[in-house]
């Protein structure tokens, strides 16, 4: 029997993502897994697998998924970290409970990233939606630091015109036309 009736979207990952595995999920995100070992492996589990249907709406590779499990005291994470996305998934037991973090970033060894945003986490019923929001950041992400390399790159050159003497003057912040923040 084939599994395409199944009512479910099976991602690469194997995960089959339903309506009832999406309510588990969350609900488990939720809450407190420290010392409920048994909650903790569902979220681990459940969180790969939501977090490889998010590598494949954004046309990320399996590789860049990782989990820590961390100690008994606290729930661990789940994290996709590419060369342009950095996605952490974290259960309860902190004041961003009801969101998960993500952020875009310069490479797979930037930790920090750049600005931190939460999303809810029914924003991950529409895998689709999600991604192009992300892919949106990412580009103007890039877009702004063209931009950044262009400014600088005509500062510098002005700056040996004028026989490198005086500082070179700042830039205007629309000259691009990126809203910087």
């Amino acid at each position: 029997m084939s599994k395409s009736n199944n009512r479910g979207r099976r991602g690469r990952g194997g995960f089959v993502r339903t309506p009832k595995t999406m309510r588990r999920f969350f609900r488990l995100v939720r809450q407190d897994l420290a010392f409920r070992e048994h909650d903790k492996a569902d979220f681990h589990r459940l969180g790969w697998g939501v977090m490889c249907s998010l590598a494949e709406a954004l046309g990320v590779s399996l590789e860049y998924i990782s989990k820590e499990l961390a100690g008994d005291a606290v729930s661990g994470e789940v994290t996709l970290h590419s060369e342009k996305l950095h996605v952490v998934f974290q259960a309860g037991g902190h004041p961003w409970g009801e969101s998960f973090l993500w952020r875009t970033c310069r490479g797979r060894y930037d930790y920090t990233g750049r600005w931190n945003q939460w999303e809810p986490w029914e924003s991950l019923l529409d895998m689709p939606a999600l991604a192009a929001k992300m892919h949106r950041q990412v580009a103007a992400d890039e877009q702004r630091e063209a931009c950044r390399a262009v400014t600088a790159t005509g500062l510098a050159a002005e700056h040996e015109a004028r026989g490198g003497g005086a500082p070179p003057a700042q830039p205007k912040r629309r000259e691009c036309g990126v809203s910087w923040r």
